[in-house]
Formats: C-alpha cells, sequence, structure tokens
C-alpha cells in the first residue's frame, strides 16, 4: 500500500440517532499531521511550506516503469471531501485536466522531470518552502524555480521564504526540479500546441509538457484549435506569434514579443502594431518596403485634411508607432510583416478627430488577440458618427456593422468616422482568440446582396431585414461606403426609404436594415455611379430569404421589371448616372413582369367627385410611397403640382378652373399613369 499512515474516523449524526465508523485510509499530505515513514523505498521527496500557524506537505517518488501520466494506486489526489483554503499539491507532469495530487510517482528521468507546484493560499502570508529527501542517488539536488521572480532555489541545501501578495490557487508560478549539475538549464525554446485548454500555466498546452521560463523563447504558431490567455504574470525572453495566432495577456507580461501578419501580395494593406514600442525606422530597416515617386516608400499615414489623404514616409522616417495607429504598407514582395515591442495588458486611448476634407481616421486593433468589430463600436457610439468600421481588402472597402460583425485580426487597420476630437478606447475585455474551426458567426437574418459588374470591377451593396428596425437611418445597422480617400467612379448603392432630416446630404448606403414585418411592402432606391456606354450586370445572392419572395428590378427608364432572383441583368448605360431614381428593388411574391404591372396601373382610378375634388383609388397602401399630381391643360400649361403619401383612397383638392379638358399626370412606384378629364 502506497500510503503515509492511516486512521478510523467517527462520524456522529446530528440528532445524535446513530453512530457510523468508518475504517478509511487517508494521505494527510496536506495536512499539519506528521507522516509516518513511508513503505515505499523508492527516492522521493517530501515538499513542505510553513507559516506562522500551520503546514502543508507534498510527496513526490522517482519509481521505474512509472509513467508522467496518471498511474492508478501510485497517484494520489488531494482529499476532496471538504472545501481547501490552504494547500500544498503537484500536477502531473504530462496533465489534461488540472488534477491535483498529494502524491505523484514519475520515472527516474531526474532532470527530464519538471514537475508543477500549485497553492491554494490567501493573500499577504509569509511562507516557507522546505524539502525532505529519500534515498536519493548521490549528487543529486532539488531545485524550486520560482518562474515570476525568475529564481532557481537548492531546497537541497536551504529553506526559501516567499511572500504571498495576492489570492493564490493553481500553478504556474512555482516547479520542482532535479539536477546533478547544478541550477537546471530550462528549455531555450518552447512551442504552444493547445492540447489541453486556452491556460498559459497548464503544461499540457506545450510541446515539451514544460511551461516556459523566463529565458524561453516562445513560438506560438497559426492554425492552431486553442490560444494561450495568461491570468497571472508571464516572463519570457522572446515570444513570436505566427500570422493569424494571438495571445491575451490578463496581467503582468516581461519579455519582446514579435507578431508576423501576412501580407500575401504586392498590394497595399492597411495594417497596426500589435504590441507597444514599436516604430517606423525598425520597419523601414527590416521590411521590403516598395518605393514610389521622389523619396516615398511603401509606408503611410492618412490625413483627413489637405488635398491628399495619404502621407508617405522616406527611408528617414523615424517616429513611434502609437497604439491604435493604423497606417497603409505596400510590400516589394509578399511575405510575414513584423511587428516588435511589448504587450499591451490594458485598455488602449486613441485620439481621433474631424478634418477639413472628411471626418474619418486610420486606427488599428493594438492588441495581440482578436476584437470585436461591434463591441467595438457600440464602447464608442459617443465619438463615431456611425457605429460602423471600414476596412480595405486589397481592392476595394468593406463595410461592417450590427448585422455583419467581424473579428478584427491583430495587426489590422481599419476605418471609423469621428463626430469630434475625442479619444476612441479599445477595451482589454474585448480580446478573443479565433481557431480554424470557428471566425464568423452566421448570419439569422434574411438579406440580399446586390451586385454590379463591368468588364474588370464587381461592387455590392446589402440589405438586411431586422424585426423593430426602421425605413430611416439606424446607427449601427445603416452604413454608408467609404468615403475617406479618392471616390470612385464605379459604385452602387441603396438609399434610405424614409429620408432623415439629421443628414443634410442623404448618405449613400453600403449596408441598409429594413423592417422583417414590411419585407413585402417596400420599394428600395438604388444608386449608381457609372460612365456612358459603360456595360453592366446587376445580380444578386440572397441568405435566408423566404423562398416565395422574389426579388425584382425594377428600371424606371425602360420600364421592366426583371427577376434577379433568377437570373442576371445586363445592359448599357445611355448615359453618366451618379444617383439614384432609375433602379428599384422589390421584394414580393408577386409577379412583378411588365404584364402584371400593367394590370396593378389599370387598377388606379381618376375622377372628378366635384368642381375642386380628385378621387384617387387603387394605389398601393405603403406609408412610405408618395405619389406626385401633375395637371395640364390641353395646351400644355402645368394648372398643379402636388405630392402626397399613398393611400386606398385619396381626395384630392384642387383650384378652380376653367372648363375644359385637362390632363392628369400620376406617378406611382408603379409607373405614369395619364387620363384626362373634362371640368364643366
Amino acid at each position: 500500500m502506497n500510503s503515509d499512515s492511516f486512521t478510523i474516523l467517527k462520524y456522529k449524526h446530528i440528532n445524535n440517532t446513530f453512530s457510523l465508523f468508518i475504517l478509511c485510509f487517508f494521505i494527510f499530505i496536506s495536512s499539519n499531521i506528521a507522516l509516518a515513514k513511508p513503505i515505499n523505498s523508492s527516492p522521493n521527496v517530501r515538499l513542505k511550506i510553513s507559516t506562522a500557524t500551520a503546514e502543508r506537505n507534498t510527496r513526490i517518488y522517482y519509481t521505474q516503469g512509472k509513467t508522467t501520466n496518471f498511474d492508478n494506486g501510485y497517484d494520489g489526489s488531494l482529499f476532496g471531501g471538504v472545501a481547501l483554503s490552504f494547500a500544498l499539491y503537484t500536477q502531473l507532469v504530462s496533465d489534461k485536466n488540472g488534477k491535483k495530487l498529494g502524491i505523484q510517482t514519475v520515472p527516474q528521468a531526474y532532470e527530464k522531470m519538471v514537475i508543477p507546484i500549485g497553492l491554494i493560499i490567501s493573500a499577504n502570508q509569509e511562507i516557507t518552502f522546505s524539502a525532505t529527501i529519500e534515498n536519493f542517488p548521490e549528487n543529486l539536488e532539488v531545485y524550486l524555480e520560482d518562474r515570476v521572480n525568475n529564481l532557481f532555489i537548492n531546497l537541497s541545501k536551504g529553506t526559501h521564504n516567499h511572500t504571498i501578495t495576492k489570492n493564490t490557487n493553481g500553478v504556474g508560478q512555482f516547479f520542482l526540479h532535479t539536477s546533478f549539475t547544478g541550477i537546471p538549464t530550462p528549455p531555450s525554446t518552447a512551442t504552444w500546441t493547445g492540447n489541453t485548454n486556452n491556460d498559459w500555466h497548464i503544461f499540457s498546452n506545450w510541446f515539451s509538457n514544460t511551461v516556459p521560463s523566463a529565458t524561453s523563447d516562445i513560438i506560438i504558431p497559426a492554425d492552431l484549435n486553442k490560444y494561450p490567455t495568461a491570468n497571472s504574470a508571464v516572463t519570457f525572453k522572446s515570444l513570436t506569434l505566427h500570422s493569424g495566432a494571438s495571445f491575451i495577456p490578463k496581467d503582468k507580461v516581461t519579455g519582446n514579443i514579435t507578431y508576423k501578419r501576412m501580407i500575401p501580395d504586392t498590394k497595399w494593406h492597411l495594417i497596426s502594431s500589435p504590441v507597444l514600442g514599436e516604430n517606423t525606422q525598425n520597419i523601414i530597416q527590416n521590411e521590403p518596403l516598395a518605393t514610389g515617386l521622389q523619396t516615398n516608400i511603401g509606408l503611410a499615414n492618412f490625413s483627413n485634411n489637405g488635398n491628399t489623404p495619404w502621407i508617405y514616409a522616406t527611408k528617414t522616417s523615424n517616429n513611434d508607432i502609437l497604439s491604435g495607429k493604423g497606417m497603409s504598407v505596400k510590400l516589394t514582395t509578399p511575405k510575414d510583416f513584423s511587428f516588435t515591442g511589448r504587450a499591451n495588458t490594458s485598455s488602449v486611448s486613441y485620439p481621433i478627430s474631424t478634418g477639413s476634407r472628411n471626418n474619418f481616421n486610420l486606427v488599428g486593433n493594438p492588441f495581440t488577440a482578436y476584437i470585436n468589430s461591434q463591441n467595438f463600436a457600440l464602447s464608442n457610439t459617443n465619438v463615431l458618427e456611425s457605429q460602423t468600421i471600414w476596412i480595405w481588402n486589397g481592392s476595394y472597402y468593406e463595410t461592417y456593422n450590427a448585422n455583419n460583425p467581424i473579428e478584427i485580426a491583430p495587426g489590422q487597420a481599419f476605418f471609423v468616422e469621428a463626430i469630434s476630437n475625442e479619444n476612441i478606447i479599445f477595451d482589454a475585455s474585448n480580446q478573443k482568440h479565433q481557431t480554424i474551426d470557428t471566425f464568423k458567426r452566421p448570419q439569422k437574418n434574411p438579406s440580399f446582396e446586390l451586385f454590379v459588374t463591368d468588364e474588370k470591377n464587381t461592387k455590392s451593396t446589402k440589405v438586411f431585414y431586422v424585426e423593430n428596425k426602421t425605413t430611416g437611418f439606424d446607427n449601427g445597422y445603416d452604413s454608408k461606403i467609404f468615403g475617406g480617400t479618392t471616390s470612385s467612379n464605379f459604385e452602387v448603392f441603396t438609399e434610405l426609404i424614409t429620408k432623415n432630416k439629421q443628414h443634410k446630404n442623404q448618405p449613400k448606403l453600403a449596408i441598409q436594415t429594413l423592417p422583417t414585418s414590411k419585407i413585402e411592402e417596400l420599394i428600395i432606391p438604388i444608386g449608381l455611379n457609372a460612365k456612358k456606354s459603360q456595360k453592366i450586370t446587376f445580380s444578386i445572392h440572397k441568405t435566408n430569404f423566404p423562398e416565395n419572395i422574389q426579388i425584382y428590378l425594377e428600371d424606371r427608364i425602360n420600364n421592366t421589371f426583371t427577376n434577379i432572383s433568377t437570373k442576371k441583368h445586363p445592359l448599357i448605360l445611355e448615359n453618366n448616372t451618379k444617383s439614384s431614381g432609375r433602379f428599384y428593388i422589390h421584394t414580393t411574391t408577386d409577379n412583378l413582369e411588365k404584364n402584371n404591372i400593367q394590370k396593378k396601373i389599370q387598377k388606379i382610378s381618376i375622377y372628378k367627385s366635384a368642381n375642386n375634388t380628385l378621387i384617387i383609388t387603387g394605389l398601393e397602401n405603403q406609408e412610405t410611397q408618395k405619389v406626385s399630381l401633375k395637371i395640364f391643360s390641353i395646351l400644355g400649361k402645368k394648372m398643379l403640382n402636388k405630392q402626397f403619401k399613398a393611400m386606398q383612397t385619396n381626395i384630392i383638392e384642387i383650384p378652380k378652373m376653367a372648363k375644359g379638358i385637362y390632363i392628369v399626370e400620376l406617378h406611382t412606384d408603379l409607373g405614369k399613369i395619364n387620363k384626362k378629364i373634362i371640368f364643366d
């Protein structure tokens, strides 16, 4: 039996009605009862911690034929019958589940066994470590490693005093080594695997089954399912994160960090430093930046003042890169772009401003982990024009809001629009890991994306349908196209169905959100920026759209309706266009082919009920549809020009007119209607 002592416990029921005697074998490693001499004669260490009033023990045996995994009958857990407020324990060298051991048995590969030591203890206490050694080979000594303070203490020759400054419950700071040759040399390289979970201090998460030391060069590879979070202070020589990897430090970090972000081509890309302390000269010396006119190189800052949005660096530029600042970079060859500095472990504040040309600002993720775009926008609502970000994808700007939030990668910059000169906040609590298995949330709301393609480019605009949203501007759900740099000669957008007074110039929307309840009623204005004689093609992509609802593109110049749910719609533009008014989107279960539209138009009746009253019936009952009414004399003189909101029955008062024949011209969402009326 591999126990240190046994005892008989007496259990007495609280109502004194019976007594129960239980013969139990308990390992009193974590008690202050003296241990009996163990029967096992294998080399072993009894590690002890002492306070002014109590002590706790744990024992490690070195036995041939045993493993670094759990050996049943040789590894024993702490007693779990009561909650522990003061305990000393070890964890398995090959730990998978964080089991707290009172006894651990390991192989006799002495110098390879690095054993995690765990403590449960409250703050503000002085403790003393000591070790009792039995049956050890000659010259084999026991060392306690403190990875927070970068210390090795020879417990074979003395004790070690340590102050507990905060409540402690776990492993990660202390490790037990044995060595024949003096102070152990920790492994120089440590590689994260994430085999168990996200905890930095769990040694089974590391390739060597050893938590890195203060002298370690650490590598965190890409394409893993779990990435490290350090909940307590960590120290290392260096830490390298490959593109797509992440690291979340929640306490002090000592050591240099290099983050590698893959730049896949030689186009311009938006970047930001995910570490503190990087500078432009370091980038200029170590990255293959493109060269431009005169002394310009492929590194630029954005400005919303002056005539040009980009201020290019030169080879002599030498400026600190502030955390949260965005830049643009162009390389001569695709490669991993490196940022080197220190970890940002707390929230970051960065100034944004309004400008003389526009109010856009280029900012970027300052952390070595991903941040959620919507959480970022919500936390900065008071300083942003809208809860929207814009990201350059190498070809055009993509728009993101509450409908399609993304996780912004370390090293990624993006644009926001300021409403005043204030600071934005990158909240440290917004950091997340992303994995090869999870990246974007599945979208649930109905939506469609309208594409317009010419011979070289494809542009798009998105429409979402969300409960309780409006036909006006919904901040965080409606987002305009990016306008921070040179405007595009080819663009497609939607306009608000209900115009907002707060917008002097109605926004050209990259994303519009409408109420789900009105999905069959609303007619969406489409804007187009394109040149005369340009051949373009409209197409659509639907997501979670009701199967019975079709999407029609209306062309009011050609008086056509095209079901772009089922086919593309090509055409050649007769004139330059930079606005809306020609194209509209209808979402309906009706068949909006031309003959059907004519039938609807034929249902509209216009007649005179009195000398100064017109009655109009048969209009579609939409609260958003405005109808234009014009009356002309037989000679073409305009007698009336009036607009009104469509109702099923509309009573229109008109001025008194002379007897004769008049032409009534009615403009509706279905088209133009003309009718002769006689006034007598």
